[in-house]
């Protein structure tokens, strides 16, 4: 009745606040019933795309003693303390299993890999494009 039309709009608000970033086909997987009408902000999109070209350029800064990895550009990562782990230059995994020539350029991501990812795999027809910044969380 009236309080689950009340929780529904809570939620729909709480989404709105704090989900503005996500992309259409996001908000689908998620169960959204209608794309959200969101007017972008420029400057905020024009940081956004900044720090997605950064991101592009980012890879697995992995420490020496295996403690730990952190997601860093090569400049950022310790070259005494640490191994920064970049593809192609590290054994990069093809894009498509099925096509073993065709090896990935954006990569490596610490944690995340899609030759062990199982949800969601990365296999034909829904191979991860080789843009690290269009990947899914992998669960």
């Amino acid at each position: 009745g009236e309080r689950r039309r009340y929780l529904a709009k809570s939620l729909l608000l709480e989404c709105f606040s704090h989900c503005r970033f996500l992309l259409q086909i996001d908000l689908i997987h998620l169960g959204a019933k209608f794309s959200p009408c969101i007017r972008k902000d420029q400057q905020i999109e024009k940081l956004i795309q900044k720090e997605r070209e950064k991101e592009r350029h980012s890879g697995c800064c992995v420490q020496n003693d295996n403690s730990g990895c952190v997601q860093t550009l090569r400049e950022d990562c310790s070259e005494t303390l640490a191994t920064f782990v970049k593809w192609p230059d590290y054994n990069p995994p093809a894009v498509d299993p099925s096509n073993s020539s065709w090896r990935r350029q954006s990569g490596a991501v610490c944690s995340q890999d899609p030759r062990t990812c199982e949800e969601p795999a990365s296999n034909p027809p829904h191979v991860w494009l080789d843009d690290i910044t269009k990947w899914p969380i992998c669960t």
